[in-house]
C-alpha cells in the first residue's frame, strides 16, 4: 500500500482560514496572540507576521508553495474546497489522508462524512423530499465547518473529544 504524505502539522492551524471559516482580519488578530508563535516552526511563522494583511488579500497560495509541494497543495485545495462547501461526497478516504492526523480518526470522519451524504442522496432521491435533505445539507455544512474548528486545535483536542463531539452532532438529527 502506497504512503500518502501527509501536511505539516501547523497546516491544520491555518485550516478555518483556508476553508472560509476565519476572515483574514480574525486571523491576523489571531497571529498576535502572544502564545500563537508556538504552533509554527519560526520560519513559518516569520513569514506570517511579516505578511501585509491589509494591501494582498491573497497570498495563501504564494505563502503555502513555499513549504509543500504543487501536488500538496492541490490535495490541499481539494480538501479544503469540500470542506468549506461540503456537497455530495466527493472525496475518497485517502484524500483526507494527508491531514497529519491519525488514522482512525480520520476513518471516522470520512465514514460520518459519507453517511451523512448518504442520507442526503436517500432522501433528496429515493423518497423525493428535497425538504429535509436540504436540512441534511445545512448539517453537513455545520458537520464540516466543525470539523475544521477541531482539527484546528488538534493535539489539545484528542481523537476520543473529537470523534465524541462530531458524533454527538449527527446523532441528535436522527
Amino acid at each position: 500500500m502506497e504512503k500518502i504524505e501527509k501536511l505539516p502539522n501547523w497546516i491544520l492551524k491555518i485550516l478555518p482560514l483556508l476553508t472560509g471559516n476565519m476572515s483574514l482580519s480574525e486571523f491576523q488578530e489571531w497571529l498576535y496572540q502572544p502564545d500563537t508563535e508556538k504552533f509554527f516552526p519560526n520560519n513559518v511563522y516569520i513569514e506570517l507576521i511579516s505578511f501585509d494583511y491589509k494591501t494582498k488579500l491573497v497570498f495563501i497560495d504564494e505563502f503555502i508553495s513555499q513549504f509543500i509541494s504543487f501536488e500538496m497543495k492541490l490535495e490541499l485545495r481539494r480538501v479544503c474546497i469540500f470542506l468549506s462547501e461540503p456537497t455530495i461526497l466527493y472525496l475518497e478516504e485517502k484524500d483526507l489522508g494527508i491531514l497529519p492526523v491519525s488514522k482512525g480518526l480520520l476513518k471516522f470522519i470520512y465514514s460520518e462524512l459519507n453517511r451523512i451524504s448518504y442520507d442526503i442522496k436517500y432522501w433528496e432521491w429515493e423518497e423525493n423530499n428535497y425538504k429535509y435533505g436540504q436540512e441534511l445539507r445545512k448539517l453537513f455544512k455545520l458537520y464540516a465547518t466543525m470539523i475544521v474548528s477541531l482539527l484546528s486545535e488538534y493535539g489539545r483536542n484528542t481523537d476520543s473529544y473529537i470523534i465524541k463531539t462530531l458524533a454527538t452532532i449527527y446523532s441528535y438529527q436522527k
